[in-house]
């Protein structure tokens, strides 16, 4: 049973929370310049996204405890790693 493979998502903090949050508020606010303006995904990633240093340090962790990566993103929100319910139980010291 410790062997069953298992899929997991890990998701990343925004690295400017409050940032995305004002962005967020001005946009959906009709008496602000910014109301409904889009930008680009990519903008936003880079203005609030997790770094690449922040992703690829999580990735490398999860590589180092035996995980294969399954899925990666563009906007470095999320890891999709496959592995092992042991791996995961040690990585993330839980117990499933």
């Amino acid at each position: 049973m410790d062997q069953d493979s298992v899929t997991v998502c890990v998701m990343l903090n925004l690295s400017d929370q409050s940032g995305f949050d004002a962005f967020e508020k001005d946009f959906n606010d009709p008496s602000s310049a910014n109301y409904h303006k889009l930008i680009k995904a990519g903008d936003v990633t880079a203005r609030f996204g997790p770094t690449q240093q922040a992703y690829d340090t999580v990735l490398a962790y999860l590589q180092q405890s035996g995980f294969t990566l399954a899925v990666g993103s563009a906007n470095r929100l999320t890891i999709t790693v496959r592995g092992t319910r042991a791996q995961v139980e040690a990585a993330f010291n839980v117990h499933i």
